[in-house]
């Protein structure tokens, strides 16, 4: 399934997207106030470290709606280390292991109504 995610996949810096990415077997662990505040501590360092800049985040039991623009490197690269880094963290506070998300994830670049991909806008300079 996940090989079948990433045909047509783009990925361009300074552009939009909406990423959706699934816990293991759907397994409701952000119920738990702590792994919830743990997944958006790792959305906002991606912010602060110039991967990202979020303009929407959802966090539900069981899975994340992401409204993001790709600052820096590939959409899969920036996606796995958000995983990857929430993974450590949320088994950290659980005191275990475990597989924390599905393989894959699903993404939308956001496009204008010319079906243009919509970037950042530059600002003139005078």
């Amino acid at each position: 399934m996940s090989s079948q995610l990433r045909i047509g996949r783009v990925s361009l810096t300074g552009t939009y997207y909406s990423i959706t990415t699934v816990t293991a077997q759907r397994s409701p662990c952000f119920v738990d106030p702590t792994l919830a505040a743990l997944m958006m501590e790792q959305l906002e360092r991606s912010d602060r470290s110039g991967l990202t800049r979020s303009f929407a985040r959802v966090v539900m039991p069981d899975h994340l709606h992401w409204v993001m623009q790709l600052k820096e490197g590939t959409l899969s690269r920036c996606v796995q280390s958000l995983k990857s880094r929430s993974a450590i963290a949320i088994n950290s506070a659980r005191v275990g292991e475990g597989t924390v998300w599905q393989r894959g994830y699903y993404d939308h670049l956001i496009r204008d109504g010319n079906m243009k991909p919509v970037h950042a806008q530059r600002s003139a300079t005078r």
